[in-house]
């Protein structure tokens, strides 16, 4: 955990308990839309890369498949 959620925490177990239920709640309902915004990133990625593989799928991209030899990269 981060400093600067362990401090939003601690600040947070001081409200009262009907405050810590609301904030409770719209951290909920704000953690749902990052799930969502993540979720629909993932699909469209997903997505661009099925698009990107049939111009990356060639014979002449094919020396980039072993691009480690090809730039001197060790396996180590």
């Amino acid at each position: 955990m981060t400093d600067t959620l362990k401090r939003a925490v601690r600040k947070a177990e001081m409200l009262p308990e009907p405050k810590q239920e609301v904030l409770a709640m719209l951290i909920n309902d704000k953690v749902e839309e990052l799930q969502e915004a993540v979720m629909e990133t993932e699909a469209l990625a997903r997505l661009a890369e099925s698009s990107f593989a049939q111009d990356w799928d060639n014979e002449e991209d094919d020396v980039y498949n072993n691009w480690k030899a090809l730039y001197g990269v060790s396996e180590g």
